[in-house]
Order: C-alpha cells, then structure tokens, then sequence
C-alpha cells in the first residue's frame, strides 16, 4: 500500500512538473502581457476607470443610434 502511495505521488508530481515546463515553453505571450490578459497583472485603478468609463460611453452611443 505504502508504495503504491509513493508511486502515485512521484507520477503526480511528474506530471505537474512537465505541465509547467510545457505551459512556459508553449505561452505566446510574455509574462506581464500574460498577466495583464488573464487580469493579473497591475494596473493603476484610475486608468482601469477610465478605460471602463470610455467602453460604457462606446455602449450608450451604440445604443442611441440603433434607437434612431
């Protein structure tokens, strides 16, 4: 029993290893481009604001002119 545990945590561990390896060789972007994409990156909240304030404005305006 106690080496079948061994086992499955080596091949676990193997296999989480390769993963990672896989993922950093095979990601197109950089780090901080990957970051910012998936939203992890930093960004200072003023400009967040800002850009949510401009994509709303985009929506009303689209909006209005499908109203007529």
């Amino acid at each position: 029993m106690r080496s079948n545990l061994g086992v499955f945590i080596s091949t676990v561990l193997i296999g989480m290893t390769f993963g990672a390896v896989l993922t950093l060789l095979l990601t197109p972007w950089a780090g901080g481009e990957l970051r910012e994409k998936v939203g992890l990156g930093h960004e200072d909240p003023h400009r967040k604001i800002e850009r949510v304030r401009r994509a709303i404005k985009r929506l009303e305006e689209k909006i209005e002119s499908r109203r007529g």
